[in-house]
């Protein structure tokens, strides 16, 4: 009998783990499944939000025909809406407002060298028009303008028309030893005692109204600008298509051009350029 009682225990004991093994499988196969769809909902959630990002990258074409082009204000200089609406709010004037005057400048005196587009003599010293007796607007560091030309100065020499003046940089240095290629070892730069402008923004003003006033054979240092006529001068003047002198009155009578101050730049290899900051100033000198 003892033998029979020690069969029927592992009998027992089998029956028992299988039971357990099912009801293991059991518990386990919905947890799995569930799992799964979960998976399978986020992936569906994560691609429909993947097209929805593409939807407002990818415009459809019938979106893309709806939206208006650029409206032109003055056509023939490419300026633009917004370009009038820059000068009317009496914001900083661009490169489009300034190569549009100069331009109406080429135009009205087609022997004037320079007048060139910014952008080249800015972004590669390109500078295709002759270096004697040139005129020029120049963007300096980005933010801001200038008038300069050598009318009437001596050999390797140039006369900087600043609203503001500001210190020399490098970047204006650079630029008018592009213009003027000197096979000497140094050039001169001459800031010549203009009107100072009010406010920050109107230097490409200054700038405009200092180079018409050269054009027209006369110098900038003798007159005060009306500065709050200027834009709407300005304004005139290129939906005219003709520039004209800016409003001014003429200043205390000066025997000569006074130059606020001066300074010797030197020039290097062959390229004749200067080395950032490598100049040497000079006090006021009188012209």
């Amino acid at each position: 009998m003892i033998p029979e009682e020690k069969s029927e225990v592992p009998q027992k004991e089998t029956e028992m783990s299988g039971m357990l093994e099912e009801e293991e499988e059991r518990s386990w196969m919905p947890a799995k499944e569930s799992e799964k769809s979960e998976m399978l909902q986020e992936n569906t959630e994560m691609s429909e939000m993947f097209e929805e990002e593409k939807e407002k990258t990818l415009m459809p074409e019938e979106e893309k025909n709806d939206i208006a082009p650029p409206q032109y204000w003055i056509k023939s200089l490419l300026l633009y809406e917004v370009d009038r609406k820059t000068l009317e709010s009496g914001g900083w004037l661009s490169d489009a407002h300034i190569y549009a005057a100069s331009k109406l400048l080429k135009k009205k005196h087609p022997n004037q060298n320079g007048l060139q587009s910014t952008l080249p003599l800015w972004h590669n010293l390109k500078w295709k028009s002759p270096n004697t007796d040139f005129l020029q607007i120049l963007n300096i560091c980005g933010n801001h303008w200038v008038c300069a030309s050598n009318i009437g100065c001596p050999p390797n020499t140039c006369n900087i028309y600043d609203s503001i003046y500001r210190n020399a940089s490098s970047s204006l240095t650079t630029q008018v030893a592009a213009i003027l290629k000197t096979s000497e070892h140094c050039f001169s730069i001459n800031y010549i005692n203009v009107q100072a402008q009010s406010g920050s923004n109107d230097c490409g003003l200054f700038s405009v109204a200092f180079a018409t006033a050269l054009c027209s054979g006369k110098d900038p240092s003798r007159f005060l600008f009306d500065q709050r006529a200027m834009r709407e001068h300005l304004k005139s003047c290129l939906e005219k298509g003709v520039m004209s002198d800016f409003p001014a009155r003429h200043r205390l009578c000066r025997q000569t051009t006074y130059i606020h101050c001066s300074q010797k730049v030197e020039v290097h290899c062959k390229c004749r350029l200067p080395w950032a900051k490598d100049f040497t100033k000079f006090g006021d000198l009188a012209l």
